[in-house]
């Protein structure tokens, strides 16, 4: 596959660049980053602490910073999963950065993380069209275990792992789709195409073009399409790359000017 590969669909293209990563810095204001040659790199400036495993970023029309923090877990343990123990908690949300003010848009939503919080999986991507804002949170409700204990924290984790979120200012917010699961159940019938991990689901990144969602998948290596319907499709599936020694994984989506779709995925191999 060419560094470079556009997959013709119906009124849009998806450009797959198979780098080991995407990198953006942003900040109040935008730094150069260091060449090759030694130059000196610009000052880079913290604008926000204290948050809670940070992940996506998105500016809306007037300038705020919409944060997605994938919380900590908390004190509900579901079992040894694939990455070991795990536990949940209401940890994860949305942050919103104003002039230099932080404030939450949206918490107490749902956070799967190791027992010390760590390799957190919540909210973890944001998108802005206009004044919409949407968000996407991660994994797929089969990672609970049938025998999780019942309350609050299980009933929002069947509710929300895997759902893409239409959010509203006012902190209120409303499942748009259940990509998560519904790419879970599309592994689960194309189990050849990754025998040795399908099914799998762990939505990861989020672009938005008009009403349409577009969302990078790193459990399914597919990239979904929501309509703002909320029927979820599977736009593209990213075949192994010749020469990786790791299947493709979709970390990232983004939309460019022309129509295309630009996705950064992570590889192994030359």
């Amino acid at each position: 596959m060419p560094d470079h590969q556009r997959i013709r669909r119906p009124a849009h293209r998806l450009a797959v660049t198979l780098y080991a990563g995407v990198l953006a810095i942003t900040g109040t204001a935008l730094a150069p980053t260091a060449q090759a040659t030694g130059e000196t790199a610009g000052t880079v400036t913290v604008v926000a602490r204290n948050l809670d495993n940070p992940r996506g970023l998105a500016f809306g029309p007037h300038g705020d910073l919409y944060i997605a923090e994938a919380g900590h877990g908390g004190s509900v343990c579901l079992g040894a999963g694939p990455q070991g123990p795990q536990c949940a908690g209401l940890t994860s949300g949305l942050s919103k950065l104003t002039h230099g003010r932080l404030t939450k848009v949206v918490d107490h939503l749902i956070s799967v993380a190791s027992p010390d919080g760590t390799g957190a999986e919540g909210l973890v991507a944001v998108s802005t069209q206009g004044r919409r804002i949407y968000g996407q949170v991660a994994l797929n409700s089969a990672v609970i275990p049938p025998g999780a204990p019942s309350g609050p924290v299980i009933d929002a984790a069947r509710a929300q792992l895997g759902q893409t979120l239409a959010i509203r200012g006012d902190g209120s917010w409303s499942a748009l789709a259940s990509t998560g699961d519904t790419d879970y159940a599309w592994t689960n019938d194309h189990k050849n195409l990754q025998p040795d991990q399908f099914p799998d689901a762990n939505p990861n990144g989020l672009a938005t073009r008009g009403r349409t969602q577009y969302v990078a998948d790193s459990g399914a290596n597919l990239i979904a399409q929501v309509d703002n319907h909320g029927h979820v499709s599977t736009l593209a599936f990213l075949q192994v790359p010749s020469g990786s020694r790791t299947d493709a994984v979709p970390t990232c989506v983004a939309t460019a000017p022309d129509g295309s779709l630009y996705v950064g995925e992570l590889l192994g191999g030359n």
